[in-house]
């Protein structure tokens, strides 16, 4: 039987998130701090390579006019990063590619801590580590996954959108934009589906790399819409927190093109005191996101306060902003719905509601 009420309150979600930060901000903010440092300073690194890679174009813009293409690639190549500064951007973008999927667990483990109210402390921020290759696994499925799924669904309305503007047709323009932008939101729909991943890692480290990302598939079925529309409403939050940090690199771009080594130091000091407000950001989506999670699969249940066994309860008297409201609470068997192949007594990849208890050929 299907799992209902696949719509969820949105505002409701984020006022669940709300009401579990609160009290808990500053605590949080450290680990949340901690992961958003290790993977922001690699992607602030090479922005800032890749800005001033431009900058350096812009100052000879005679290639602009160049007739032979490998004009054009001479004057690209001969003004990337080289020397230390490279070796760095790259050392850099292999710890990201890395080490990203255990930050991401860490980030989920955090999340789901705050809800659960469970102990966490700035160590947490390294949680993942502790399932290092798993989780790299499941970044590598994901970036797989979301590669194949672009070649099927963005490349072909590239090329239909090129043909478009190739003809000089507007009608062929405008047809080719509205299937270029039918395509990009089909893709971001799709690669929404692997959203729970890390998520069901942080929760049972029993489960194969592969299960996870298909258990996310199942647990999103219908819901991806929905999720899209909560991930969209922070988009304000987003951009408010990243304006220093695009103020800080086009500081840096701008200081590096004029030879103004005062106006780039002060982009970079910029750029970096940016983590702070992404950081609580961060937190703040993660934490909402946990609550989505929580809800769906049925891991806690409003209709019992309390909690039963191998669940958490987000009702709390002192705290009436936190309570999920009648219309999203899921039957107690929504669990079981959650991994409907996987919870079988039978199958060594079940979920274990706790997974310090040995099994029973453990205890044999």
């Amino acid at each position: 039987m299907p799992i209902e009420n696949t719509s969820l309150n949105i505002s409701t979600i984020k006022r669940i998130a709300r009401g579990r930060l609160r009290g808990h901000w500053k605590t949080a903010f450290i680990p949340a701090f901690i992961i958003t440092l290790m993977t922001g300073i690699p992607a602030l690194f090479d922005a800032v390579s890749r800005s001033t890679v431009w900058a350096n174009l812009m100052a000879d813009d005679s290639w602009l006019n160049a007739s032979d293409p490998t004009d054009i690639i001479n004057a690209i190549n001969s003004v990337q990063m080289s020397g230390p500064a490279a070796v760095l951007n790259s050392l850099l973008s292999l710890f990201s590619f890395l080490c990203g999927g255990a930050l991401s667990v860490s980030m989920a483990a955090l999340a789901l801590k705050i809800i659960r109210r469970e102990e966490y402390s700035p160590s947490t921020a390294f949680e993942g580590f502790h399932q290092f290759a798993r989780a790299f696994i499941i970044s590598l499925l994901i970036m797989v996954f979301s590669f194949l799924w672009g070649m099927i669904t963005i490349l072909p309305a590239a090329v239909v959108f090129s043909v478009g503007l190739a003809m000089e047709s507007a009608v062929m323009a405008v047809l080719g934009t509205i299937i270029l932008i039918t395509a990009l939101i089909g893709y971001i729909l799709i690669i929404l589906r692997y959203s729970m991943s890390y998520y069901i890692a942080s929760d049972d480290r029993f489960i194969p790399a592969s299960h996870v990302t298909a258990n996310s598939v199942f647990l999103m079925r219908r819901r991806t819409g929905n999720f899209f529309l909560l991930e969209l409403s922070f988009i304000g939050w987003l951009l408010l927190a990243a304006m220093p940090l695009a103020i800080g690199i086009s500081l840096i771009t701008a200081g590096y093109a004029a030879d103004l080594s005062g106006v780039s130091l002060i982009g970079v000091i910029l750029s970096a005191a940016a983590m702070v407000p992404l950081a609580f950001v961060s937190l703040y989506i993660t934490t909402a996101e946990a609550v989505y999670y929580s809800t769906i699969t049925g891991n806690y249940n409003v209709n019992n306060a309390a909690g039963g066994a191998g669940q958490s309860s987000l009702e709390n008297p002192a705290e009436p902003d936190s309570v999920l409201p009648e219309s999203t609470s899921l039957p107690d068997s929504a669990a079981h719905e959650y991994f409907p192949d996987s919870l079988s007594s039978d199958n060594p990849y079940a979920p274990d509601p706790d997974p310090k208890r040995p099994s029973d050929s453990d205890q044999g």
